[in-house]
Parts: structure tokens; C-alpha cells; sequence
């Protein structure tokens, strides 16, 4: 059993390397630089030059992936370049309870949502209601959750002409924060 264990451990370390690595070197396939990104289309070269520098684009790919790994065991993410170049660490804990209470009250939803669809279908068993559960349970297994959440908010603003705070209202259409109905 220990032996199945340490081979499973080395397992995943080998796969999250390998992982990491194909991310990494995909990131680095992807067309653009991320200087000009950052800075914008109309920044001097010297400014982008800098930046370049300072972030160690310039590096090879391997000593940045090297950089970037002992970073990381380090426990250093790195700072937001778009968030007032804060800590990433600081920003995920600072948005972690939020994160924490949603998961917590997700799995409350699935639990209570999934133990009901499972007893009326074993109630109505080979019934169009059991077939019905069946479908959407499956369903809701099937769809991505980011889509899922996103065709949700959609139909919230839709339905009660909510227009979300963090999310500038032109983008719904209204002309202003508040609520204004037109959608």
C-alpha cells in the first residue's frame, strides 16, 4: 500500500510538471507580446523595450519556466500588472471567503437538488417523470458551469432588468448604473 502511494505522488508530480510545462509553452506559442498588452498599441519602443526587461520576457523560454517554477515553490505568484500591482497571493485571499461561501452554498443546491430528483425518480421509476429527472440531471451534469452561470445572469437581467454593479450598465444598454428598464 505505501508503495502504491509513493508511486501515485510521483505520479502526480510528474503530471503537474508536465502540465505546467505544456501550459507554459503554449502561453508562449499564443501571437502578441504581452508588453504591448500591458502598455498599450501606442507605446514607444524604449518604454515596451523596458518592460520587456522587467518582466524577463527577454530570457529564453526554459531559464523564465525555471524562474517562474521556483517562484511558485516559493509561494510568490507574482503581482497583478492590472490590479494597482498588487500580490497575487493577497488578491486570492482577499477574495477567497467569497469563493469559499458560493462553493459552500452551490454544494447545499446540488445536494438538496439531487437527492429530490433522485427520489422521484425512484418513486416514478420508468415513467416520463423519472425519464424527465433523468434528462435534466444529466443536463445539468453536461452544460460548462461558466456557461451555465452566464446564461443565468443573462436571464436575470433579462427577466428583472438587473444590470450587475462591477459591469459598466452601456454594456446592457441602459445609460447609467441604476436599473432603467430598457434591454
Amino acid at each position: 500500500m505505501k508503495q502504491y502511494i509513493v508511486r501515485r505522488l510521483l505520479l502526480a508530480m510528474v503530471t503537474l510538471i508536465g502540465v505546467s510545462l505544456l501550459i507554459f509553452l503554449i502561453m508562449r506559442a499564443i501571437p502578441g507580446d504581452v508588453a504591448i498588452s500591458i502598455l498599450g498599441e501606442g507605446a514607444n519602443e524604449q518604454t515596451v523595450a523596458e518592460l520587456r526587461q522587467h518582466l524577463g520576457l527577454d530570457d529564453s523560454w526554459y531559464l523564465q519556466y525555471g524562474r517562474w517554477v521556483q517562484d511558485m515553490t516559493h509561494g510568490d505568484m507574482g503581482h497583478s500588472l492590472f490590479l494597482a500591482n498588487k500580490p497575487v497571493t493577497h488578491l486570492m485571499a482577499e477574495h477567497f471567503p467569497v469563493t469559499l461561501n458560493l462553493s459552500l452554498y452551490t454544494m447545499v443546491v446540488a445536494v438538496i437538488l439531487g437527492v429530490a430528483l433522485g427520489m422521484i425518480s425512484g418513486l416514478w421509476h420508468d415513467t416520463w417523470i423519472d425519464y424527465a429527472c433523468r434528462v435534466f440531471s444529466v443536463t445539468g451534469l453536461s452544460i460548462p458551469v461558466f456557461w451555465l452561470g452566464l446564461m443565468i445572469l443573462l436571464t436575470m437581467v433579462r427577466l428583472f432588468a438587473w444590470t450587475p454593479e462591477l459591469v459598466p450598465s452601456t454594456i446592457f444598454g441602459a445609460t447609467s448604473n441604476k436599473c432603467s428598464g430598457r434591454l
